[in-house]
C-alpha cells in the first residue's frame, strides 16, 4: 500500500512538473508576442521609415524646388546631391544662385552637366556688382553696404553721383575698378580742363563739380571701401562678359559665386544686398549657400535668410550647420522651420549632433520591467519540491530622442535621415552610387 501510494504521488508529480512547465512555456510565448507588439508599438510612435539603400542620384531633386538643408558627412556626397537638384532646377528654367567657398569639385561636377553655368572664381573673374546697374542702383548698394563699417553719410551718394557723371562723360562703363582707381581729388580740375577744351559745357561741368564738392568729405570713406571690395572679389577680365547676380537671374542661368572664404563681408554683403535687389524685382530663384559660415558680423545675410520669401528657395549644405551658424540656435530652429526637407547626415561633433538630436524631436517609448520572486516549498512525502513563482510586469513611459545623438555621431558616410515636411516622413537609408 505504501509503495503505491508513492507511485500516485510520483505520477502526480510528475504531472504537475510537466503541467507547470507547459504553462510556463505558454507564458514565455505570450510574453514574447507581448514583447514584440510592445516594440512594434515604440517603432510605430518613432515614426522611422527603414529604406535598406537608395541610388544617390534619387535624392535632393527638388533641392533647387524648395527651401531644403543638408548638413554632415563629406563634401563629395553633398556635391552629387546638389547636382541633382542643380540640373533639376536647369531643367525647369529655374534660375539658381550658388555662393561656395573654394568648391571646385562642385564646379566640375555642375559645368560637365550644365555647359552654360557661370563659373566665377580667381581663375574666371566675370563678377561686377556695378557694370550693368543703374545710378541709382549703384548709390543704393553702396550706401546699404558700407554706411555702417565706414559711417558713410548721406552726402556719400553726391560723390558717387559726381564719379558716374565724369565716367558717363569719358564713354566708360562704372565698374568696381573704375569706382576704386579713380583720383576723385583731381577730377573738378579734369573736368576744368575739358570745359576749356570746349569738350563739356559749362553747365554740365558746373553741375558735375558741384556734386563733387558736396560729397568731398565722404572720398576717403568710399575709396577705402572700393579698395577693400576690389581686394576681396578681385578685378572682372574685360575681355569676358559681365555678369552680376541680377543679370543671372534674369537670363536665368545657373551661376557658382566662389567668394574665397566665411571672412570676405563686404563681397558676401554686396552679393546678399543685390539678393535683396532681385527679390524686390518678385524675381523667382534658388540660392544655395555651400559651406558658407554664417558671421553675426554680416547681418545682411543674416538677415536674407532668416526671412521666408515666397521668391527664394533657400538651399543651405554643409558639413555642420549648428557650427556653420556660429551656434545660433535660434536661426538654426528658423532654417529648419522654413525648410521643406532635411538631410542628416554624420556629424562630428557630439554637440552639433546633440542639436540635431533635439532639432529631429522626441518620442513615447514604453518600456517594461518584469519582477519575479520564486519560493520553494516542500511538504509531506514527495520527491519533488514544489516551486511558487510570482511574476509582475509593470508599463512606463518616458520621453526618448527619436535618433539619439550617439547615433548621429556613429553614422557611415553614405548613411542619412531624411526629413520630408509635405510627406511628414523621417525616412533611414543608405546611399549608394
Amino acid at each position: 500500500m505504501n509503495i503505491f501510494i508513492i507511485l500516485v504521488r510520483v505520477f502526480f508529480q510528475i504531472c504537475i512538473a510537466i503541467w507547470n512547465g507547459l504553462v510556463g512555456l505558454l507564458n514565455l510565448i505570450i510574453r514574447g508576442f507581448n514583447q514584440k507588439a510592445l516594440e512594434k508599438n515604440n517603432r510605430l510612435r518613432r515614426g522611422v521609415l527603414e529604406d535598406k539603400s537608395v541610388p544617390i542620384d534619387s535624392l535632393f531633386v527638388n533641392g533647387c524646388m524648395q527651401n531644403t538643408v543638408i548638413s554632415g558627412s563629406e563634401a563629395s556626397v553633398r556635391n552629387r546631391m546638389i547636382l541633382n537638384a542643380v540640373m533639376n532646377a536647369s531643367a525647369s528654367n529655374m534660375p539658381v544662385v550658388i555662393f561656395h567657398e573654394s568648391n571646385s569639385e562642385l564646379e566640375y561636377l555642375i559645368q560637365s552637366q550644365i555647359p552654360d553655368a557661370l563659373i566665377v572664381n580667381q581663375q574666371n573673374q566675370i563678377y561686377d556688382p556695378f557694370f550693368n546697374r543703374s545710378e541709382s542702383e549703384i548709390i543704393r548698394t553702396v550706401l546699404a553696404v558700407a554706411r555702417k563699417e565706414y559711417a558713410m553719410n548721406e552726402e556719400a551718394k553726391y560723390a558717387l553721383k559726381g564719379m558716374i557723371e565724369f565716367l558717363t562723360i569719358k564713354n566708360r562703363k562704372p565698374t568696381l575698378a573704375a569706382f576704386s582707381t579713380c583720383p576723385y581729388d583731381e577730377l573738378s580740375d579734369k573736368i576744368d580742363n575739358m570745359v576749356n577744351r570746349g569738350g563739356l559745357s559749362d553747365a554740365t561741368g558746373n553741375k558735375v563739380k558741384s556734386y563733387l564738392f558736396s560729397g568731398q568729405k565722404e572720398s576717403l570713406k568710399l575709396e577705402s571701401f572700393f579698395t577693400d571690395l576690389i581686394d576681396e572679389c578681385g578685378n572682372t577680365n574685360p575681355r569676358s562678359a559681365i555678369y552680376d547676380v541680377i543679370k543671372a537671374v534674369s537670363e536665368h542661368k545657373v551661376m557658382l559665386m566662389d567668394i574665397g572664404n566665411s571672412s570676405n563681408s563686404h563681397f558676401i554683403s554686396v552679393l546678399a544686398y543685390q539678393i535683396e535687389m532681385a527679390l524686390r524685382s518678385s524675381m523667382s530663384f534658388c540660392l544655395l549657400l555651400d559651406g558658407i559660415s554664417i558671421s553675426k558680423d554680416i547681418d545682411r545675410l543674416v538677415k536674407l535668410i532668416s526671412v521666408n520669401s515666397p521668391h527664394l528657395n533657400l538651399s543651405i549644405s554643409t558639413d555642420d550647420l549648428y557650427a556653420m551658424l556660429g551656434g545660433d540656435e535660434k536661426l538654426m530652429y528658423t532654417l529648419l522651420g522654413n525648410s521643406m526637407e532635411n538631410i542628416i547626415m554624420q556629424h562630428g561633433s557630439a554637440i552639433s549632433a546633440e542639436e540635431w538630436s533635439k532639432a529631429i524631436g522626441f518620442y513615447e517609448k514604453t518600456e517594461t520591467t518584469t519582477t519575479t520572486s520564486r519560493g520553494k516549498t516542500k511538504g509531506g512525502f514527495s520527491l519533488f519540491p514544489s516551486y511558487n513563482d510570482s511574476k509582475s510586469i509593470a508599463y512606463a513611459t518616458k520621453r526618448e530622442p527619436i535618433v539619439k545623438s550617439e547615433e548621429i555621431v556613429r553614422m557611415a558616410g553614405n548613411e542619412m535621415y531624411i526629413y520630408d515636411r509635405v510627406q511628414n516622413e523621417l525616412r533611414h537609408c543608405y546611399t549608394t552610387n
